[in-house]
């Protein structure tokens, strides 16, 4: 990540956190045939490991962070 990222657990206000991806199966045809088609990224906290899942790519969460820290 480039950018300076402003996050605090909503949980117990630490604010050292991991990120990665989640890849899921979305449908049952999906499921059947091994493949995973929905990428989703997640924010963990490191000392109390509450976890956020969103819905964009890893490589725009930053920005989303930042803006919901305002």
């Amino acid at each position: 990540m480039d950018q300076m990222i402003r996050y605090k657990c909503p949980k117990c206000g630490h604010s050292q956190f991991e990120i990665g991806e989640i890849w899921a199966a979305g449908t049952i045809f999906v499921k059947i045939m091994g493949f995973e088609n929905k990428r989703f990224t997640h924010v963990s906290c490191s000392m109390c490991h509450y976890t956020e899942i969103y819905r964009i790519p890893k490589k725009r969460i930053g920005e989303v962070l930042n803006f919901m820290a305002r």
